[in-house]
């Protein structure tokens, strides 16, 4: 008997030690997911960062993505594993259909399992690069029903507003171009005088370009959710796109395309901005007029008692503008999604300018969330994300895109910022971005550590290499900008990479000219250093690679270390044999080619030198991201290069 219940009691221990274990609590990785780039119709570029490994080697780490909420390893239209051994990795999101809305999830593993990210979701571009009808969906919402006739419409994003990206068709009356009125809702379709003779119109010009309103049934016109346009919410439109709104905003459809077109000639249309303007043309006088020469949409904003706000687009011009009219003509409608107040959208676009004690953090509000932003900025930490509890600088202005410079950081240390922006619903985050501050142990040129240029008030560090006293960033003096295309060699020219236009303060606004400097055509740059300094003659350069060890050998001391995944300026990898000991900081800024395009940002970095090699030709150098080489070699007049300046008299 006793032996019985040594036995029963042996047993139970056992029991209850295996039900403590099954209890044991698995902890597996925690981790954000990164914003989608490089969207294709077919693939796309994201990543993860793992916030908490749990204490236990990460296994696996990478990406999976389906077409239903929060995908996993084992419900999943596919998944991908990064290389990365970094907490902060990259991967792709490959074998996409075009058109369609994908989500996707960061995920690493562990020994005690797999954890995920948040949900990310977005939209591949149509088969031909783009959405059917140009541009990007509106988030989750590539396209909407209307309950009320079951007529469906496609959605753009265009900066922070989701616009419906055809004309409306919602018609419950339909009225004589005769049958006017200033107070009571109308509905016509262009070219139909004989309401009993509708089935050629509803099935082409109709459908093509959607019905025209009065001001009193534009006001009706849009499905729930969505609504008539205010003269802010146009101009807010209008504004976002810069140059040639109107141009952005039409469609490229042109005769003699068939219907839905534009009439020859459609000045500057490019529909870069997806909106997809129609000529619907107008009801006006008991009449119609102007379709396939004029687009009217009306506002929701009155001028007075008797007219309504309203923007045009016309086919001689690429402006956008906005005028009034009688409240009894009719328009065609477009509609906006109602915003309700919540906390804004912000992005932490880049970090430049990184120095031993401060950097310049740019930022983008992409939403207001509905209400008044009351503060904006960025924070940042030695700690993974920062709150405003912690450093932060405040941006002042109403900018929607500015820089924030912070400073007193301390050289050698590895910081983690965000941007943030408020408004009174609350305080939003962007995404963490990652730098280390430089070595403060270069060593700066005697008596001048560094130089403010007086003419644009750009300050650059300079640093001694042998006997010479360089700048230690490329010139970014620019008094002029112009296209890519407009290219000379006997007048000055002065080029941001990748900035297709000629509107100055845009330019120096752009990412590209903040972290490489100007590309500058020969003309331009023999005269573009500052008072007392100048551009390097062909023997300067060679003074500089020989002591640098020569050709062979210099180009890797004198490019910087900054290499992908870090922040801009930086090089594309594999940045071979980079040590930057001469301290010069070479960055890739790429090139003006003679043909008129930009190339190789990110992958080589081309300086112009003094000399001519002949009436058409002048001497350069050259670093690459493949090699450790000084490419001595030399380029057209015609083309842009940066500029470094040497100190003269030194």
């Amino acid at each position: 008997m006793k032996y019985s219940n040594f036995i029963i009691y042996a047993f139970g221990i056992m029991l209850l030690l295996l039900l403590i274990n099954c209890k044991k609590d698995k902890k597996t990785p925690s981790l954000s997911t990164m914003p989608l780039s490089e969207i294709t119709a077919s693939d796309a570029v994201g990543g993860g960062e793992i916030t908490n490994d749990e204490g236990q080697d990460i296994l696996s780490r990478g990406l999976v993505w389906g077409t239903e909420k929060s995908p996993t390893l084992e419900n999943n239209l596919g998944f991908s594993q990064s290389n990365s051994s970094d907490y902060l990795f990259t991967s792709e999101v490959f074998d996409l259909s075009p058109g369609q809305l994908y989500y996707v999830r960061a995920f690493a593993t562990n020994g005690d399992g797999t954890g995920y990210g948040e949900g990310v979701e977005f939209s591949t571009k149509g088969a031909n690069g783009e959405n059917p009808f140009g541009g990007t969906p509106c988030p989750g919402m590539a396209s909407i029903t209307d309950a009320r006739d079951q007529n469906t419409y496609a959605t753009v994003k265009i900066g922070s507003q989701c616009w419906l990206q055809q004309n409306m068709r919602y018609l419950p009356a339909l009225h004589a171009p005769t049958n006017e009125s200033g107070s009571s809702p109308r509905y016509y379709i262009f070219g139909l005088y004989d309401l009993q003779n509708q089935d050629d119109l509803f099935s082409s010009l109709y459908l093509a370009y959607g019905a025209l309103y009065n001001y009193a049934a534009a006001q009706l016109a849009c499905p729930e959710g969505w609504h008539l346009p205010s003269s802010n919410e146009w101009k807010n439109l209008t504004t976002y796109l810069g140059e040639n709104p109107g141009g952005k905003l039409k469609s490229t459809l042109t005769q003699p395309y068939p219907h839905p077109r534009w009439t020859a000639l459609n000045v500057d249309a490019s529909n870069e901005s997806g909106f997809r303007g129609l000529p619907g043309g107008k009801q006006f006088d008991k009449d119609f007029s102007g379709q396939g020469y004029s687009g009217l949409w009306w506002s929701a904003t009155p001028e007075n008692n008797t007219e309504g706000r309203y923007l045009l687009l016309q086919n001689s011009s690429g402006a956008a503008t906005i005028n009034n009219f009688p409240n009894e003509s009719g328009f065609s409608v477009r509609c906006i999604l109602d915003e309700e107040l919540s906390v804004p959208t912000v992005n932490t676009i880049n970090v430049s300018a990184i120095s031993a004690f401060a950097a310049l953090i740019e930022v983008e509000i992409v939403s207001s969330g509905g209400g008044s932003i009351t503060e904006k900025g960025v924070c940042w930490s030695t700690s993974p994300y920062p709150t405003i509890a912690d450093n932060y600088t405040a941006s002042e202005g109403n900018q929607t895109n500015f820089s924030v410079e912070i400073t007193n950081l301390d050289e050698l240390t590895k910081y983690y910022v965000r941007a943030y922006a408020a408004n009174s619903a609350g305080v939003s985050y962007g995404y963490q971005l990652v730098f280390t501050t430089d070595d403060n142990n270069f060593p700066p040129c005697p008596g001048l550590p560094s130089f403010t240029d007086s003419r644009d008030g750009t300050t650059y560090e300079t640093v001694l290499i042998g006997n010479q006293c360089w700048m230690r960033q490329n010139l970014a003096w620019l008094p002029d900008v112009h296209k890519p295309l407009n290219g000379s060699s006997s007048e000055s020219r002065y080029y941001v990479y990748g900035y297709d236009s000629t509107i100055l303060q845009e330019a120096v606004n752009r990412a590209n000219y903040i972290n490489y400097g100007t590309l500058y055509n020969w003309r331009s740059a023999i005269s573009a250093c500052p008072q007392g300094w100048h551009l390097p003659r062909n023997d300067e350069w060679q003074i500089l690679t020989d002591y640098l060890g020569g050709e062979e050998a210099a180009g890797g001391k004198m490019k910087s270390e900054h290499t992908v995944p870090d922040p801009h300026p930086r090089w594309i990898m594999p940045n071979a044999e980079a040590s930057n000991q001469s301290f010069f900081s070479g960055y890739p800024g790429g090139f003006r080619i003679h043909f008129g395009y930009f190339k190789d940002i990110g992958s080589i970095g081309q300086w112009w030198s003094f000399d001519t090699v002949n009436q058409s030709s002048v001497w350069m150098r050259g670093l690459n991201s493949e090699n450790g080489l000084v490419e001595n070699n030399y380029a057209s007049k015609k083309n842009g290069l940066s500029v470094r300046c040497i100190k003269s008299d030194f």
